[in-house]
């Protein structure tokens, strides 16, 4: 059958009503069709152009050689390296082509082949490259004619280092994009981002991840192999993101991967190869001191000692879980890509491998990856291309989450005293002696599993059409596939697991969440020049469909624990079981106009109207409207030759978007909890029946984000410097709560649309290169950002309301922050420490309190300290974010290095407020009734009384800090003279070498809080590591 028969035959299957196989098949034919017509093809164009090897010198405008200057034949990946003198050689040229020769910092350089065997080049300083093409959401455009705060970051920009996720690669990369990290012991763990700050007290603020035109859910970050990205451009405000409509109010990233090319073929492999060593936190005190501790502790509560003092006097060195607990981990990333194409047909195949160990023992995370892109020219107006990339994880994780819970590894490391031995005289597991608070945290690191396998598949075909030499036609399908499993057992050896009175023993979890999703996209785009006049118009449809399954259950007691969580039908109780398969989908119709004059003037309009499936019927459509534009000052006559030395831009942008994520399908509905056998009619039988679960609110609405943006961008003609700044001014309001009400109607909380967050900011991006001496330069990129967020209105008119968080410190748990109207989003709330209660004091506030207590301010001056004098103690939101990239080249060497810093932030270190006085070192300057001058408070005070569990401003701490986050030193290879190997590359990396910070806690950077609220909460983390790396990268 002829390929044009087929293509036609395939059409009219897309063009039916397909099920999800039939929609499958006809994806992987297209697939199919596209890589047999690559390979049938390449035989057509091989020979066709006679081929020499060229030669030549390149030097810059004062005459210098320019070693390291990449020659390229344009079109495909065969190239070389000047060398050290300037000079290079580059074979299978063929006559006709363009060498194209580029240097960072000089204006690339393309010439046409013919019939000489030497070309020699000089190049010039480069202006910024205003004609470089960014993506701009279902397109792209010249940043010349960019009006929004579009931000890009090139794969050649990225430090090198670990960096296994998408988020990990834009820490400190540019202005406005914030980079959390959740700490440093579980390599499963994926950063948060928040992109010109946090808009949601509820539903989720990480920003919209696009794939190669494929929107992706953030926790699928993992499954991306960061050697395969291109680029990644951000779209910062709502001008530019307001073409996703209802998932653009957190900002967008724009993720290109490295495609298919025209080349005879190409074979790269880039290696990583590295150890990650534990940044020590904190050492225990004396094992004797720590013996003594225990006793004043148990005195103070009206028991008798634990410890004689023979014992104390015979104490040894105490047990060092941190040491036991912690590793030195290793770490290896493997990636292989093969190009090889023509004019008609281009295929790009990339393997990866990543395994990373945790630096806590027992953890470990390990990726394979596979990609496959093709295109084909099947005609001279028609073309398609093919995306297949698929993923598998399998990760062996802790769970260090804030709460207390005893299946935390982290909680248990942190909680245990050093008294208590790693492994009793007859190996099993040590346990503290009576009185003794902690539980040994060795049986929940070496003996419980836990698994999480995931598997991704990602498919997606695009068919491009030129109907006319100004109108392009373009249908993409996608379906995206995702299976999220966790499993664990817990042993006898826990507390979770222990033999019950029947002799059963072992508790298994398991749970998973499966999706799939249908994605289609159809664009029609215009494209016209005439005299001055630009015109880019889209319009288009954008459909998504998902279905996700979820299953959760608890099995306990296993006759043999031999079947782990492989038989839970073996188990004798279950609890806590749960499932569900939930359906949402959304639907958008969006358009956007693109018109530029004379290079002068450029004006962007979109809008986009949307619909989803999980808000009330009424509520589920919004008009997101977007406008932007831009005036190149310094093109005008009226400033006279300025545009001969500086370049000037002012952007002006307003648009709306809207937030669904997090809104749980049926949110709006009344759904039915459970079935129950607790009512009665006639008062003597009990009735079986459903009870609901929540109560329905039918006015449920989105969030949505309105924003402003005033930018201006200031280049020095014919350099490479620039700076551009940005204001923002953004405002979300239909604030998602479940709000508290009484309790007669049944329920704690109804969901609701109430309440105006507000994010107002700047940004600064400086980049430029300087000269030092004759081949020696020095290329800068740096940043600053400033954030101001606040909760401008919350339900019901009120000022204030609790946030529902809590933390377990001594007698029960407290609450630490607060939402309020005129502070941020994260703010710590409680008490102000005034001093330490001595002996004989004579103070009334706290009549339970006792000698080396804290004792709070009264700070409504009423003679008791209650509810009254609490305050704000800090917020977990920095206000100021700054980094520094730096990058000194010498001939074929380069040196790299990147300051990151945070500045005006806090957190609540509960890590801190639990151990200063107990089991670190600090303990040895705790408060006694001989050691009175100290800020330290007696050891169990937040233990004994009340008021040592109290959240106060003495465990609320600055925070900020400045890093060595990159320290990169690499080495381009001369290989002109090999014709296997095209290039070679190699360098050395250190990552975290050092923390300028007051900070006393693990990291200033981390924050176990994982939503917007407790943001800033450093409890039960884990401490970060130091990494050393080394990387080759090859082409041949």
């Amino acid at each position: 059958m002829k390929k044009k028969h087929v293509i036609r035959c395939l059409s009219r299957i897309a063009a039916s009503e397909l099920n999800l196989k039939r929609k499958l098949i006809f994806l992987f034919l297209i697939l199919l069709l596209g890589v047999t017509s690559t390979q049938n093809s390449y035989s057509q164009d091989a020979g066709s152009r006679k081929k020499k090897t060229i030669s030549g010198s390149i030097k810059d405008e004062t005459g210098e050689t320019l070693p390291g200057v990449n020659v390229l034949i344009k079109g495909t990946t065969n190239g070389t390296i000047s060398d050290m003198n300037g000079n290079y050689i580059i074979s299978d040229v063929p006559v006709g082509s363009v060498l194209k020769f580029s240097f960072i910092g000089m204006a690339n350089q393309e010439v046409v082949v013919g019939r000489e065997l030497t070309i020699d080049v000089q190049m010039m300083p480069a202006a910024i490259g205003l004609d470089e093409v960014v993506a701009v959401g279902y397109g792209t455009q010249k940043k010349r004619d960019v009006t929004g705060a579009v931000a890009s970051v090139s794969s050649e920009d990225i430090p090198k280092g670990l960096n296994k996720d998408v988020g990990s690669t834009l820490s400190g990369m540019t202005a406005g994009v914030n980079v959390i990290q959740s700490g440093g012991a579980d390599p499963n763990a994926l950063p948060k981002i928040r992109i010109r700050g946090s808009n949601s007290i509820n539903l989720s603020s990480e920003p919209l991840y696009v794939v190669d035109g494929i929107p992706i859910d953030p926790e699928m970050n993992n499954t991306i192999d960061p050697s395969i990205i291109e680029r990644i451009d951000i779209l910062k405000d709502a001008s530019a993101a307001a073409i996703y409509g209802i998932r653009g109010a957190n900002g967008v990233i724009l993720i290109k991967t490295k495609d298919a090319a025209e080349t005879e073929g190409l074979i790269a492999y880039n290696s990583k190869f590295g150890i990650q060593k534990l940044i020590r936190p904190f050492e225990y005190a004396p094992a004797s001191e720590l013996a003594k501790i225990e006793n004043e502790v148990a005195e103070a509560e009206g028991n008798d000692p634990i410890y004689s003092d023979e014992e104390i006097a015979n104490m040894g060195d105490g047990y060092d879980y941190i040491d036991e607990t912690f590793r030195t981990a290793f770490y290896q990333d493997h990636n292989l890509n093969f190009i090889k194409g023509n004019k008609k047909n281009q295929v790009f195949v990339s393997l990866g491998y990543t395994n990373q160990e945790g630096i806590l023992k027992n953890t470990d995370f390990e990726r394979y990856t596979f990609s496959v892109k093709t295109s084909s020219q099947l005609s001279k107006n028609f073309s398609i291309s093919n995306n297949i990339k698929t993923a598998f994880i399998d990760a062996n994780y802790t769970n260090y989450s804030p709460g207390s819970s005893s299946e935390s590894v982290m909680y248990n490391i942190l909680q245990v005293n050093p008294l208590i031995p790693f492994y009793n005289e007859d190996g099993t597991y040590g346990e503290p002696p009576v009185g003794v608070a902690g539980t040994n945290p060795l049986p929940y690191l070496y003996d419980v599993e836990k698994n999480n396998k995931v598997y991704n598949v990602l498919l997606s075909t695009q068919l491009n059409y030129k109907l006319t030499k100004k109108i392009d036609v373009k249908l993409t399908g996608s379906y995206i596939y995702n299976n999220d499993l966790k499993n664990r057992f817990f042993p006898s050896t826990t507390k979770e697991g222990a033999i019950d009175a029947n002799g059963l023993s072992g508790m298994a979890k398991k749970s998973s969440a499966r999706s799939s999703k249908l994605l289609g996209d159809f664009l029609v785009t215009y494209n016209n020049k005439w005299n001055k006049h630009k015109l880019v118009t889209l319009a288009g449809v954008s459909a998504e469909k998902n279905r996700k399954e979820l299953f959760d259950i608890t099995a306990k007691g296993f006759a043999t624990e031999d079947v782990s969580f492989n038989n839970l039908g073996m188990a004798s109780s279950f609890t806590n079981p749960a499932s569900s398969v939930i359906s949402p989908s959304t639907l958008g119709y969006l358009a956007r106009a693109e018109y530029s004059f004379g290079l002068k003037y450029n004006l962007t309009a979109s809008m986009r109207y949307d619909g989803a499936s999980v808000l009330p019927k009424d509520n589920r459509w919004g008009f997101f409207p977007s406008a932007g534009a831009s005036w190149w000052l310094s093109e005008e006559g009226f400033v006279g030759n300025l545009k001969d030395k500086l370049g000037i831009k002012i952007r002006l942008g307003y648009g709306l978007t809207g937030n669904i994520n997090g809104i749980a399908e049926g949110a709006s509905l009344v759904k039915m909890d459970g079935v129950y056998t607790k009512y009665t009619f006639d008062g003597n039988n009990l009735i079986t029946g459903l009870a609901p679960g929540n109560i329905a609110n039918t006015d449920l609405q989105w969030e949505k984000t309105k924003q402003s943006n005033v930018g201006l961008d200031l280049i020095l003609t014919n350099t490479p410097w620039s700076l551009s700044f940005d204001y923002y001014n953004k405002q979300t309001t239909n604030l998602i709560f479940n709000m508290p009400i009484n309790q007669y109607y049944g329920h704690k909380t109804i969901i609701v649309s109430d309440g105006v967050v507000s994010n107002e900011g700047f940004e600064i991006n400086l980049s430029g290169k300087i000269k030092l001496a004759n081949h020696l330069s020095l290329e800068m990129n740096g940043n600053f950002s400033y954030n101001d967020n606040k909760v401008d209105v919350l339900p019901n008119e009120n000022t204030m309301l609790l946030t529902g968080y809590n933390v377990g410190i001594g007698q029960g748990t407290i609450d630490y922050n607060r939402w309020m109207v005129g502070q941020p989003i994260s703010t710590f709330y409680g008490y102000k420490a005034d001093r330490i209660i001595q002996e004989n004091d004579e103070q009334t506030l706290q009549p339970n309190s006792e000698p080396g207590d804290y004792l709070f301010k009264d700070l409504n001056e009423d003679g008791v300290i209650d509810e009254q004098d609490k305050t704000i103690l800090g917020h977990g939101l920095p206000k100021y974010r700054a980094a520094l990239n730096l990058n000194l080249s010498y001939k074929r060497w380069y040196l790299g290095a990147q300051f990151t810093g945070s500045f005006d932030v806090d957190r609540f270190n509960v890590n801190r407020a639990k151990n200063e006085s107990r089991f670190w070192d600090t303990a040895l300057d705790r408060w006694t009734p001989i050691n009175t001058d100290t800020p330290i408070a007696k050891s169990g005070s937040w233990k004994t009384t009340q008021y040592g569990s109290f959240a106060s401003d003495y465990f609320v701490e600055d925070a900020s800090y400045v890093r060595l986050q990159n320290l990169t030193l690499g080495y381009d290879l001369n290989l002109n003279r090999s014709e296997f190997l095209k290039s070679c590359n190699i360098s050395v990396t250190a990552q975290n070498l050092f923390t300028i910070t007051n900070y006393s806690g693990f990291d200033p950077e981390s924050s176990t809080g994982n939503t917007n609220t407790n943001l800033g909460l450093d409890q039960n983390g884990s401490p970060q590591s130091r990494n050393y790396l080394l990387t080759l990268n090859l082409k041949f």
